[in-house]
């Protein structure tokens, strides 16, 4: 019988696998560091995150300000909202002039500036959205950033929900001379609107639903020109006036001026 020759053949290339880990590791590396170069603060977090979920220590990057950005403590910006150094929570509303910074705060952090305006005057806030952002085309049906808002605005009405007399919500629409065969009610389809709005906010169970009332004024109280698509897009729109028990009767006149920029007529 032969002899079974008792060594062993050595892999001479074993080295590579380990080598090739290592080279992984230090690719991986670089790109790390490539990643970390442009890093926002969320992927930061995130990063962080992934290293120790159980950390208790909050991770705060300071960044350059740049060019048209906001800075903490400044008066107002470029669409005249003033700008709070202290930020309020919703957890921190304890009165009617809370809620108005509470949301103008939102509003500010959401860029939605353009769609939303904000007034506050003496026992009352009112919100005025644009219809687009609430509803599409002839649709009562509240799109998925209009339960959003609705969310946030719930959330900083509930601490003070004992202070709050009123929430009104009103529907608008508007009209375009040049569809004379235009079958849809105005009147409905804003009735329809508002009162979707309202019991949104009526699930939220924040207050008693008595002191929620929702009104459709169709196409009869318009703010701007028909005759143009600005002016319809400015038409179309969901406003809530929000009164807490030192207000007085709602003149909607009187409102409406809390909304204009310089205190005076509204268009």
């Amino acid at each position: 019988m032969a002899k079974r020759s008792s060594d062993k053949k050595v892999n001479k290339d074993a080295w590579l696998a380990t080598y090739g880990d290592m080279i992984t590791l230090v690719l991986t590396f670089f790109i790390l560091l490539y990643a970390m170069s442009t890093i926002t603060e969320e992927n930061w977090e995130k990063i962080i995150q992934a290293f120790d979920k159980n950390r208790s220590a909050q991770i705060v990057i300071h960044e350059e300000p740049r060019e048209g950005d906001t800075l903490p403590g400044m008066e107002g910006n470029q669409n005249g909202l003033a700008t709070s150094e202290t930020p309020v929570e919703a957890d921190d509303v304890n009165d009617i002039s809370d809620l108005y910074e509470y949301m103008q705060q939102v509003v500010q952090q959401e860029g939605l500036e353009e769609e939303i305006s904000l007034g506050l005057g003496d026992g009352f806030v009112i919100l005025r959205f644009r219809g687009d952002l609430f509803f599409g085309a002839d649709s009562a049906v509240l799109q998925p950033e209009a339960r959003n808002i609705l969310d946030v605005l719930s959330a900083g009405m509930a601490p003070i929900a004992e202070q709050i007399q009123l929430v009104r919500i009103d529907g608008h629409t508007a009209t375009n001379p040049a569809l004379s065969q235009y079958t849809i009610s105005t009147r409905k389809l804003s009735t329809d609107r508002a009162n979707a709005a309202l019991e949104y906010i009526e699930s939220k169970d924040i207050m008693d639903p008595v002191k929620l009332i929702a009104v459709g004024y169709g196409k009869y109280r318009p703010i701007q020109s028909n005759e143009t698509n600005e002016g319809r897009a400015e038409n179309r729109r969901v406003e809530i006036y929000i009164s807490d028990k030192s207000s007085t009767d709602i003149d909607i006149d009187e409102v409406y001026k809390a909304l204009a920029p310089d205190g005076g007529e509204t268009p």
